[in-house]
């Protein structure tokens, strides 16, 4: 549990600072040296965790498999991300990776046949009413309502 915790405060933090540094690093560049530097520190805790990687895991459909998520599902998802940082905001961008349990939670469901259960769905409604209250003033101004709405 506390690796998770460290990996949320990880990606807050790095999101705020890099927003706050203004990096001179294009897009490509910038999410290399990421994945360059997290893929370092993973390794770097794994291994004092205990963690070593073995050869039997290096069969044809595991090795694809990684290629997938480094290239696909990771190096396009840090192009995006720090797409919205640049363009909306640190808090803008971090709102983003709640998405991704909703995503992968609907996936599971189409793909492996899982079932959503009432707490997922009420955390499901947390996160969007946590949403909601933060984003109140933006979401008054889209709709176009009283600016009165929202105030403190």
């Amino acid at each position: 549990r506390l690796l998770i915790v460290g990996q949320v405060c990880s990606v807050a933090l790095g999101g705020v600072l890099i927003q706050r540094a203004r990096p001179t690093l294009e897009r490509l560049p910038l999410v290399g040296w990421s994945m360059l530097v997290g893929g370092l520190v993973l390794h770097v805790v794994s291994l004092s965790a205990g963690e070593f990687p073995s050869a039997d895991v290096l069969d044809p459909v595991s090795v694809g498999a990684l290629l997938y998520l480094g290239v696909f599902a990771t190096a396009v998802a840090f192009m995006i991300y720090f797409s919205i940082l640049e363009e909306h905001g640190a808090f803008e961008a971090a709102l983003i990776g709640y998405l991704v349990p909703i995503v992968a939670t609907v996936a599971s469901v189409f793909l492996l046949g899982e079932e959503i259960g009432v707490l997922t769905v009420g955390g499901f409604g947390l996160v969007a009413v946590g949403f909601v209250l933060l984003k109140r003033r933006a979401l008054v101004d889209a709709v176009g309502l009283s600016s009165g709405v929202g105030s403190p």
